[in-house]
């Protein structure tokens, strides 16, 4: 429990010091809106991040400041990072699941999350057109 609760205090602190970094101008965002697209590009750069092993919730509250300058969408940035966290912990080889699965079943965790990789590739194909319906439906 010591573990998870660094983790969130940790992303709360890179948080605040994200949102000061973009009041003060240094940091801008690469977007000048947020919309159904953007949310698909987020997910797969929030993806890649977890491939390579950067915990979602890090991601999303180092990104949400940056986002949150967009004015965007609640329901559509929901969803988005709804997917990231899920698409996310099953990808990363770093993550609790597959850590779990290491030391229980004695399998290497890069090579569970090498399995999970197809579901992840087809999930984010779904999740691309469901941010799509998301953005169309709920404007």
């Amino acid at each position: 429990m010591v573990n998870e609760l660094t983790l969130f205090l940790a992303a709360g602190v890179l948080a605040a010091g994200m949102s000061a970094i973009i009041d003060n101008g240094v940091l801008q965002t690469p977007f000048t809106h947020f919309d159904a697209v953007t949310s698909v590009q987020l997910l797969g750069f929030m993806l890649f991040c977890a491939i390579i092993g950067i915990h979602p919730v890090i991601l999303i509250s180092s990104l949400t400041p940056l986002i949150l300058t967009l004015d965007p969408n609640p329901n559509l940035l929901a969803v988005t990072y709804l997917f990231a966290w899920n698409l996310g912990t099953c990808s990363s080889p770093l993550s609790g699941t597959n850590l779990v699965f290491q030391g229980r079943y004695n399998i290497p965790s890069w090579k569970a999350a090498i399995w999970s990789w197809p579901y992840v590739i087809v999930m984010y194909l779904i999740a691309a057109i469901w941010l799509q319906l998301v953005a169309n439906l709920f404007p």
